[in-house]
């Protein structure tokens, strides 16, 4: 078999194409609702776990340090307003 030419360079199919980093990311179904959660904008961490009903805190702590590490929401941490120093 000869290889696809596609019109991003890549052949989905194939075990060494890119896109199955994302798409096992994506497998998970916390890092795909998390995603979808933090598409419209940011949310401080309390406002995310209500949101994902269901998700523990261990399991959001992980999903968002992975989703990070990938740039997939580009999660980042929030200070609550009250913690800032004058």
């Amino acid at each position: 078999m000869g290889s696809v030419k596609t019109p991003f360079g890549h052949d989905a199919f194939r075990r060494s194409c890119p896109s199955h980093t994302v798409l096992d990311m994506l497998a998970s179904k916390w890092v795909y609702l998390t995603v979808c959660a933090l598409r419209r904008g940011r949310l401080r961490n309390g406002e995310l776990a209500r949101k994902l009903e269901g998700i523990t805190p261990k399991m959001l702590t992980q999903t968002l340090r992975v989703s990070s590490a990938m740039a997939l929401s580009g999660a980042r941490c929030l200070r609550h307003p009250a913690a800032r120093r004058i």
